[in-house]
Protein backbone atom coordinates (compact mmCIF):
# COMPACT_ATOMS: atom_id res chain seq x y z
CA UNK A 1 0.00 0.00 0.00
CA UNK A 2 3.03 2.18 0.66
CA UNK A 3 6.04 2.10 -0.94
CA UNK A 4 8.89 4.62 -2.53
CA UNK A 5 9.71 6.10 -5.83
CA UNK A 6 13.35 6.40 -7.58
CA UNK A 7 13.01 10.07 -6.42
CA UNK A 8 12.09 9.07 -2.45
CA UNK A 9 8.64 10.07 -2.92
CA UNK A 10 6.19 8.37 -0.46
CA UNK A 11 3.80 6.24 -3.01
CA UNK A 12 0.22 5.56 -1.59
CA UNK A 13 -1.36 2.85 -4.09
CA UNK A 14 -4.92 4.07 -5.06
CA UNK A 15 -7.47 1.63 -4.91
CA UNK A 16 -11.14 1.10 -6.23
CA UNK A 17 -14.09 0.26 -4.33
CA UNK A 18 -13.30 -3.49 -5.36
CA UNK A 19 -9.86 -3.18 -4.13
CA UNK A 20 -8.34 -3.17 -8.04
CA UNK A 21 -5.13 -0.62 -8.09
CA UNK A 22 -6.06 2.67 -9.67
CA UNK A 23 -2.97 4.73 -9.31
CA UNK A 24 -1.21 6.30 -6.62
CA UNK A 25 -0.96 9.38 -4.43
CA UNK A 26 2.64 10.73 -4.04
CA UNK A 27 4.31 12.94 -1.36
CA UNK A 28 7.66 14.57 -1.30
CA UNK A 29 10.20 13.38 1.32
CA UNK A 30 12.89 15.33 2.46
CA UNK A 31 13.84 18.90 0.65
CA UNK A 32 10.90 18.22 -1.41
CA UNK A 33 8.41 17.85 1.45
CA UNK A 34 5.59 20.11 0.20
CA UNK A 35 5.45 18.18 -3.16
CA UNK A 36 1.97 16.67 -3.21
CA UNK A 37 0.21 15.13 -6.10
CA UNK A 38 -0.85 11.95 -8.04
CA UNK A 39 1.49 9.61 -10.33
CA UNK A 40 1.46 9.75 -13.74
CA UNK A 41 -1.89 7.80 -15.12
CA UNK A 42 -3.69 8.21 -11.91
CA UNK A 43 -7.74 8.20 -12.28
CA UNK A 44 -9.37 9.69 -8.89
CA UNK A 45 -12.46 8.83 -10.36
CA UNK A 46 -11.73 5.13 -10.04
CA UNK A 47 -10.01 5.35 -6.84
CA UNK A 48 -7.95 6.55 -3.55
CA UNK A 49 -5.71 5.56 -1.39
CA UNK A 50 -7.98 3.77 1.60
CA UNK A 51 -7.57 2.24 4.89
CA UNK A 52 -8.85 -1.39 5.15
CA UNK A 53 -11.41 -1.12 8.44
CA UNK A 54 -13.17 -4.52 7.77
CA UNK A 55 -15.96 -5.57 5.78
CA UNK A 56 -16.44 -3.67 2.73
CA UNK A 57 -18.75 -2.50 1.54
CA UNK A 58 -17.89 0.02 5.00
CA UNK A 59 -21.19 1.24 6.51
CA UNK A 60 -19.23 4.67 6.89
CA UNK A 61 -16.46 6.90 4.48
CA UNK A 62 -14.30 9.90 5.86
CA UNK A 63 -12.64 11.62 3.16
CA UNK A 64 -9.41 13.51 3.95
CA UNK A 65 -7.22 15.81 1.84
CA UNK A 66 -4.35 13.36 1.40
CA UNK A 67 -3.21 10.09 1.88
CA UNK A 68 -0.93 11.19 4.64
CA UNK A 69 -3.85 12.89 6.14
CA UNK A 70 -6.06 9.11 6.29
CA UNK A 71 -2.98 7.21 8.13
CA UNK A 72 -3.05 10.82 10.49
CA UNK A 73 -6.84 10.67 11.24
CA UNK A 74 -6.49 6.78 11.59
CA UNK A 75 -4.07 6.98 14.69
CA UNK A 76 -5.37 9.72 16.29
CA UNK A 77 -8.34 7.98 17.07
CA UNK A 78 -11.12 9.83 15.88
CA UNK A 79 -14.83 9.07 17.34
CA UNK A 80 -15.82 7.24 14.08
CA UNK A 81 -18.18 4.62 13.51
CA UNK A 82 -17.04 1.00 13.87
CA UNK A 83 -15.62 -0.27 9.90
CA UNK A 84 -15.38 3.10 8.84
CA UNK A 85 -13.01 3.79 5.93
CA UNK A 86 -10.40 6.75 5.93
CA UNK A 87 -9.79 7.95 2.30
CA UNK A 88 -7.95 10.32 0.82
CA UNK A 89 -9.76 12.51 -1.75
CA UNK A 90 -6.77 14.09 -3.24
CA UNK A 91 -7.57 16.82 -2.68
CA UNK A 92 -10.66 19.49 -1.00
CA UNK A 93 -12.95 17.66 -3.90
CA UNK A 94 -16.41 19.08 -4.32
CA UNK A 95 -18.17 15.85 -5.43
CA UNK A 96 -18.04 12.77 -3.84
CA UNK A 97 -15.97 10.61 -5.75
CA UNK A 98 -18.17 8.24 -7.96
CA UNK A 99 -16.84 4.98 -7.09
CA UNK A 100 -17.48 5.38 -3.70
CA UNK A 101 -21.11 5.33 -4.55
CA UNK A 102 -20.61 1.46 -5.10
CA UNK A 103 -20.20 1.28 -1.71
CA UNK A 104 -23.56 3.07 -0.55
CA UNK A 105 -21.95 4.05 2.92
CA UNK A 106 -24.99 4.76 5.00
CA UNK A 107 -22.69 8.18 6.66
CA UNK A 108 -20.22 10.21 4.70
CA UNK A 109 -17.78 12.19 7.00
CA UNK A 110 -15.94 14.89 5.73
CA UNK A 111 -12.50 15.95 7.37
CA UNK A 112 -11.04 18.33 4.99
CA UNK A 113 -8.36 20.52 6.27
CA UNK A 114 -9.32 23.26 8.79
CA UNK A 115 -8.47 26.11 6.25
CA UNK A 116 -10.88 28.07 3.66
CA UNK A 117 -10.04 25.35 0.73
CA UNK A 118 -11.25 22.29 3.11
CA UNK A 119 -14.06 24.42 4.53
CA UNK A 120 -15.31 25.55 0.74
CA UNK A 121 -15.07 21.81 0.08
CA UNK A 122 -16.77 20.49 2.70
CA UNK A 123 -19.92 23.04 2.12
CA UNK A 124 -20.19 21.85 -1.39
CA UNK A 125 -20.32 18.59 -0.91
CA UNK A 126 -22.91 19.23 1.84
CA UNK A 127 -24.97 20.95 -0.27
CA UNK A 128 -24.46 18.34 -3.11
CA UNK A 129 -25.07 14.90 -1.02
CA UNK A 130 -27.20 15.89 1.95
CA UNK A 131 -25.94 13.36 4.27
CA UNK A 132 -22.38 14.91 4.73
CA UNK A 133 -21.31 15.38 7.89
CA UNK A 134 -18.30 17.57 8.62
CA UNK A 135 -15.41 16.55 11.43
CA UNK A 136 -12.99 19.53 11.38
CA UNK A 137 -8.79 18.95 12.61
CA UNK A 138 -9.73 21.56 15.23
CA UNK A 139 -6.69 23.84 16.46
CA UNK A 140 -4.79 22.49 13.82
CA UNK A 141 -4.52 22.89 10.07
CA UNK A 142 -4.85 19.02 9.43
CA UNK A 143 -4.76 15.87 10.99
CA UNK A 144 -1.18 15.61 10.32
CA UNK A 145 -0.96 18.43 12.09
CA UNK A 146 -2.85 17.32 15.27
CA UNK A 147 -0.89 13.69 15.26
CA UNK A 148 2.88 15.66 15.06
CA UNK A 149 1.97 18.32 17.11
CA UNK A 150 -0.55 17.41 19.57
CA UNK A 151 -3.92 18.85 19.72
CA UNK A 152 -4.20 22.89 20.29
CA UNK A 153 -3.73 24.05 24.22
CA UNK A 154 -6.09 26.91 25.21
CA UNK A 155 -4.01 28.97 27.82
CA UNK A 156 -5.43 28.98 31.13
Amino acid sequence: MIRADARANAVFACRGADGAESGAELAGTGRDRKFRGMAAGSRKAAGSFWLPAGAVPPPAVMLVESAVDALSAAQIGLPLPPGAVILSAGGAAAELPAWIAQWKPERVICGYDADRAGDLGARSLERRHGRVERLRPEGRKDWNDILRDGPAQTPS
